[in-house]
């Protein structure tokens, strides 16, 4: 099993620029040596919807913070005490 590490601002603003160009997912995938399902899950969970259509899609200077303030916020366990007694 491989390590994983998390995509940093040039590759989000790599993937801007592929899908942006019109390059699938996939091909942006194999361009920046990533698992397909790698760039799906990126860009699903960091795109913005706004009521201007000017300000929807994926924005990499939104991602990075949208994905900085996920890893900020911990897990579940550690922000509900009561969930880390009922586990043990």
């Amino acid at each position: 099993m491989g390590s994983y590490t998390h995509l940093d601002l040039d590759e989000r603003r790599k993937l801007y620029q592929l899908t942006s160009a019109g390059r699938s997912p996939r091909q942006a995938a194999a361009e920046l040596g990533r698992h397909p399902s790698t760039i799906y899950r990126e860009l699903k969970r960091n795109h913005r919807f706004d009521e201007e259509p000017m300000f929807r899609g994926y924005f990499p200077l939104t991602a990075q913070s949208m994905a900085a303030g996920r890893r900020l916020r911990g897990a579940k366990i550690s922000r509900y005490p009561e969930l880390a007694v009922s586990v043990r």
